[in-house]
């Protein structure tokens, strides 16, 4: 097979969506799936809850419900998440919502990274383009309706 193709492969997987795919099953694992239960009515957090099991994704992976709920509640105060090593070893990540016109969580902005690598400072300053980047998003979706 011609490298082309592998990478075509790779980039479309099955042939349905481009790109890596975040199995809807894992909202548990990562500040992306954290971002968008958050964002989720409280009762559709337990609707999921209760019929997804929390296997371990990593050794650091939330597999404790009431430690999921903590997260959960975490970034609805805070409006972002983080995460380090819960989906894959070795890497952090952050994420903000994308929100419509309603205020409803629509989607996430999201950046992973080294996490040996990433200075406090140089994460604070990921988080501000981040935020301003998911209000940015967001504002331009309240216009496409």
């Amino acid at each position: 097979m011609a490298l082309a193709q592998k990478l075509e492969q790779a980039w479309y997987g099955d042939g349905r969506t481009p790109g890596w795919t975040y199995p809807l099953s894992w909202l548990y694992a990562g500040a992306t799936g954290h971002v968008l239960l958050a964002g989720m009515d409280p009762a559709k957090v337990e609707e999921y809850i209760a019929s997804t099991k929390l296997q371990p994704l990593q050794p650091l992976t939330i597999t404790d419900v009431a430690v999921l709920r903590r997260k959960i509640e975490e970034v609805r105060r805070l409006g972002y998440a983080l995460s380090a090593g819960e989906v894959n070893v070795g890497i952090a990540a952050m994420s903000a919502p994308i929100t419509d016109q309603s205020g409803k969580t629509i989607a996430a902005l999201s950046v992973s990274y080294s996490a040996k690598r990433f200075t406090a400072k140089l994460r604070q300053n990921c988080l501000t383009c981040i935020l301003e980047g998911a209000r940015t998003i967001s504002r331009q979706v309240r216009f496409l309706r």
